[in-house]
């Protein structure tokens, strides 16, 4: 399957002789082979992985990989898949596993503010107008937003070469199978989280995407009448 670039950025290195493999590209050897992660030269938007043989290969992200918790302290890996935690109030919310810009969302609208970032010691969270205090949290891991991209993919391709595809051509597994070792190196989205919140107020859905150290809105609107609580409502100060 083609790799989508806009994602990142790919260097290879390689220090042998591609005459040793004179039936295969240098670009196909890239794709077949299984690499290991090079830990100690891990960057804030970069992976470095040995293929083998002398073969390096540097994979530089669209968004923020790693992060750390002192200026001179190893690089960590981010991982914004949630997990259960409660809040400084005591609140069920869901949290980020690893960053150092901490994600509460909360498991049940209504019930104190519906998202909460902290990063560097400051605080930002908000709320929306004439919300449902019923509206639970939908959690998306990021290993599901990425089968889901997958399936997507395929079916784009397929339509723009106007092939019919079966049931089995888009089984998320077997397309994750045939996905190449340098596009799964190259793919991050296992370290997402999605959340949202269907019906959150009078025709509204919300839904929140966490990807790196950044978390985007997007927020639906079923009519005009709608708009009216399309609102968000933030604290008076930014601590």
């Amino acid at each position: 399957m083609k790799m989508d670039t806009s994602r990142n950025e790919e260097l290879n290195l390689d220090t042998n002789s591609i005459e040793e493999y004179p039936n295969v590209r240098s670009v196909e050897l890239y794709k077949t082979l299984v690499g290991g992660e090079e830990i100690a030269k891990r960057q804030e938007f970069s992976k470095h992985f040995d293929l083998g043989e002398g073969r390096h290969q540097a994979v530089v992200y669209g968004e923020s990989v790693h992060y750390r918790e002192a200026e001179d302290a190893q690089w960590l890996e981010i991982d914004n898949n949630l997990e259960d935690a409660q809040d400084k109030d005591g609140r069920a919310v869901l949290r980020n596993k690893a960053s150092s810009m901490n994600v509460e969302l909360a498991k049940q609208a209504g019930e104190g503010s519906l998202v909460r970032m902290t990063s560097k010691g400051h605080t930002l969270e908000w709320d929306l107008e004439s919300i449902a205090r019923n509206a639970e949290a939908l959690v998306k891991p990021g290993a599901q937003m990425r089968l889901e991209r997958l399936v997507a993919e395929a079916q784009r391709i397929a339509q723009l070469t106007g092939k019919k595809l079966t049931a089995k051509e888009l089984d998320p597994e077997l397309l994750d199978a045939a996905e190449s070792q340098q596009d799964k190196r190259s793919d991050n989205m296992t370290k997402y989280a999605q959340v949202s919140y269907e019906d959150i107020a009078p025709g509204i859905s919300v839904k929140y995407t966490l990807a790196g150290m950044k978390v985007t809105s997007s927020i639906a609107v079923q009519n005009t009448e709608a708009l009216a609580h399309a609102a968000l409502r933030l604290p008076m100060t930014y601590r």
